[in-house]
């Protein structure tokens, strides 16, 4: 006797039927169970976003911002668009922004690179801001700069045109930390900084001229003094605040050859570590967005020749870009002659040495002895690339010469008052001795001699010395009186008769 069920409970009845069937069906044909995991993994990596690293060394916390700004400027997110397209401005601006905290130590904020459009996530950039080259902010660096993420990490140097005599100080500091953390990788991992110089070179070489017949890109060999100090990662030297450029002109007489010689040096060091080279003022962040879009082509590995989108300036102070890979001494010395390249270059070589081979002897002593503050001060001295920069560009504030000192010391006022006192009556002891001696001499003999003139009156200058020649001007004629005296004395008037002296006939 076939049961009769309700329609729902019989329509239930046949959905798990045909369930089961279904569930049946794929366990038995495991093929296509694979296929559909290769198509799901296939989207997932399709739809990944990239993932790239920043850091920004140096710089104040407002600088970093605004060269963050200008790199990756931060975009709406969905809801925010959605209220923008919706016209309600409100929601949009109330849509919290994404923070930075770079106020102390490592600082950290992310930004979404979006395509033309604005509709694709071209890559995420995770940026860790560091303000201080200090040795102890080492092992943070340590944690940052692994293997794993080298491949798609650079590192951007900030300087501050509003102190450009401590732009070497400040680069070889950045340099040598660099260096440190860098050299501390495991031997296994040491590999991934060789694949970095290599892709760098590779991008170097990707040039249309260097491809020969088309069979593929020709290795150019590199020059003198050319990424001879790789650091293994893509470094930028970012000079902020162009517009100081102008105060330093009016202020510390800061000259055009001034200038060039901060361009020549910043260029031969930037050589050596196959760095960039980028001028930047506020709101003008110029061709950084372009250098941007170089590090993301650089961490993927994908070539992008010299001249797809970044424009060498050498020529507008306020506005120089120089791509990785694009320099050479002979364009370096082109900008001005006298610069002494191959000084500078090798005495940057040996300072970075020195520097870091002080630093881990340093760090090794000062567990076993801390230094005083006597030693310490001594340590701190001045490395010969710093001299050389300081012949040309130094620090107005310790290159001053000390303030004058006063000439005339003083003396406290009674001590004053009573080395007078002692003048005066020395002058009146004196007084008293004269008029004595004249009292005593007999009116005779004053009478009929003159007295000879002592010694001092002798030697003391005559009225007429003093005072010099009297001459006046008088309606337009020079008047000389001393020589009308003289013409008086030579030539006397003649003396007229008097009139009542004649005869009335003769009058």
């Amino acid at each position: 006797m076939a049961s009769v069920l309700p329609s729902h409970l019989d329509a239930r009845h046949s959905n798990h039927n045909r369930i089961a069937s279904t569930t049946s069906a794929s366990s038995s044909s495991p093929q296509k169970k694979e296929i559909w995991s290769t198509l799901l993994s296939d989207v997932a990596s399709s739809k990944k976003v990239p993932e790239k690293r920043l850091l920004v060394l140096g710089g104040t916390p407002d600088s970093q911002r605004d060269l963050i700004d200008s790199l990756a400027p931060e975009q709406p997110s969905a809801p925010q668009q959605q209220a923008q397209r919706r016209g309600n401005n409100d929601r949009a601006a109330k849509t919290r922004r994404i923070p930075l905290a770079n106020r102390f130590a490592l600082g950290y904020t992310y930004r979404d690179v979006q395509d033309v459009d604005g509709e694709d996530t071209l890559a995420r950039i995770s940026i860790y801001t560091l303000s201080e080259p200090a040795p102890e902010y080492a092992p943070l660096l340590d944690r940052l700069l692994t293997a794993a993420a080298l491949p798609d990490t650079a590192v951007a140097i900030l300087l501050d045109w509003a102190a450009p005599w401590s732009f070497v100080q400040d680069l070889r500091a950045w340099v040598r930390l660099l260096k440190d953390c860098l050299g501390r990788l495991p031997a296994a991992e040491q590999r991934v900084l060789e694949d970095n110089d290599a892709r760098w070179r590779a991008w170097r070489d990707a040039d249309g001229s260097a491809a020969g017949d088309g069979s593929g890109v020709v290795s150019v060999p590199l020059g003198p003094g050319e990424y001879d100090e790789p650091l293994g990662v893509p470094v930028v030297v970012v000079c902020q605040n162009t517009h100081e450029v102008e105060r330093l002109e009016k202020e510390q007489a800061y000259k055009e050859v001034d200038f060039d010689f901060v361009l020549q040096f910043l260029r031969t060091v930037g050589l050596k570590h196959g760095a960039g080279l980028v001028y930047t003022m506020p709101n003008q962040p110029g061709q950084t967005r372009a250098l941007m879009q170089w590090m993301m082509q650089i961490g993927e590995g994908l070539g992008m020749g010299k001249d797809e989108g970044l424009r060498h300036n050498v020529i507008d102070r306020d506005r120089v870009f120089v791509p990785p890979g694009w320099d050479s001494w002979g364009k370096i010395r082109v900008l001005r002659e006298g610069f002494d390249i191959e000084g500078v270059s090798r005495a940057w070589s040996v300072d970075i040495q020195e520097a870091l081979d002080s630093t881990q002897k340093g760090q090794a002593d000062a567990q076993q002895f801390p230094p005083n503050d006597d030693e310490s001060a001594d340590t701190q001295t001045s490395t010969s690339t710093e001299t050389l920069y300081a012949t040309r560009v130094s620090n107005p504030k310790t290159t001053s010469s000390a303030p004058p000192t006063i000439e005339v010391q003083h003396v406290p006022d009674q001590t004053f008052l009573a080395a007078q006192l002692e003048r005066l009556e020395s002058f009146l002891a004196e007084d008293a001795t004269a008029k004595k001696q004249r009292s005593t001499a007999t009116p005779s003999s004053t009478s009929r001699r003159t007295p000879a003139p002592s010694d001092e009156a002798a030697s003391r200058p005559s009225i007429n010395d003093q005072i010099g020649p009297v001459q006046f001007n008088m309606g337009g004629i020079q008047y000389d009186a001393d020589e009308a005296l003289r013409r008086i004395k030579v030539h006397p008037f003649p003396v007229l008769p008097v009139l009542d002296s004649f005869p009335p006939s003769q009058c």
